[in-house]
């Protein structure tokens, strides 16, 4: 078999349907393989309330968030 008939029988044998779907299956099976292996689940923090920078010149201040009337909401939803 000479060097021409081998290419051109690669070239009919990778350019058949079968051929293209296992590659890009197995292409596909690779790609979630590493986003498995890659994955980090966040870690698990209990939620704090939420508080905002006062701003000003000097060093930040950390404040609780308040209403528009500058009283502190209740938590348990009651007025």
């Amino acid at each position: 078999m000479s060097l021409g008939e081998l290419f051109s029988l690669l070239q009919k044998i990778l350019t058949t349907r079968e051929v293209i779907v296992v590659t890009i299956v197995i292409a596909l099976y690779v790609n979630l393989v590493m986003y498995v292996v890659r994955y980090r689940k966040q870690s698990f923090r209990a939620k704090k309330p939420w508080r905002r920078v006062a701003k000003s010149k000097e060093e930040p201040i950390l404040v609780e968030e308040n209403d528009e009337e500058g009283r502190e909401e209740p938590e348990d939803g009651e007025e």
